[in-house]
C-alpha cells in the first residue's frame, strides 16, 4: 500500500503505513560539514530503522541513491516504534528546502509528531584545533526546552 502526502509541490509517499503518535521526528539535511545527514544516519542506523516511505517532488533533480544494490530515492523516510528519520542524500535547493520543509511539517501533524529535531553544522574557522566541539541547542516551545535542558 502506499499513503501519500503532498504540498503544492512535495510528495510524502508512505510505502510501508507509518503508525501515528512518534515522539520524535529528525530530519537530517546535507549542510555545512554533512552534519544533518551525518546525525539522522546514525540515529537511523544504530535505531535499526526501517525504510517506510521517501520524498517526491519535481524539484528534486534526476538522480538516486544506490544501497545494496538497489535503487533509492535521495530523500527517504525510516521509522522505529518512538522515531521517525527524515534523510537527503543529495545537497537540496534553496526553494526545494523550504517545500521540503513546508510538507514535512504537514505531513508531521497528520502523523502526531510530537517533536521535530533538525540537526545542522555551524562553521567554525579554527574547527580542526578544536578537541571537543559544543552541541548547541535551540529550542521553539516550553516542552521543547525542557527537552534540551533535560539533556545537558
Amino acid at each position: 500500500m502506499i499513503d501519500m502526502a503532498e504540498t503544492d509541490s512535495v510528495s510524502i509517499v508512505e510505502v510501508k503505513p507509518i503508525e501515528q503518535r512518534k515522539n520524535l521526528m529528525v530530519v537530517g539535511l546535507p549542510d555545512i560539514g554533512l552534519v544533518g545527514l551525518i546525525v539522522a544516519s546514525h540515529i537511523a542506523s544504530e535505531s535499526k530503522m526501517h525504510e517506510v516511505g521517501y520524498v517526491d517532488s519535481e524539484l528534486l533533480p534526476p538522480i538516486v541513491t544506490v544501497h545494496g544494490g538497489e535503487v533509492k530515492a535521495p530523500i527517504r523516510i525510516f521509522e522505529d516504534k518512538d522515531m521517525i528519520a527524515v534523510i537527503s542524500e543529495i545537497a537540496l535547493t534553496p526553494a526545494l528546502t523550504i517545500e521540503l520543509i513546508k510538507g514535512l511539517a504537514r505531513w508531521a501533524k497528520t502523523k502526531k509528531i510530537q517533536m521535530v529535531l533538525g540537526a545542522t553544522g555551524i562553521p567554525v574557522p579554527n574547527r580542526l584545533e578544536i578537541e571537543k566541539p559544543n552541541v548547541l541547542g535551540l529550542a521553539t516551545t516550553r516542552e521543547a526546552n525542557r527537552y534540551l535542558q533535560n539533556r545537558k
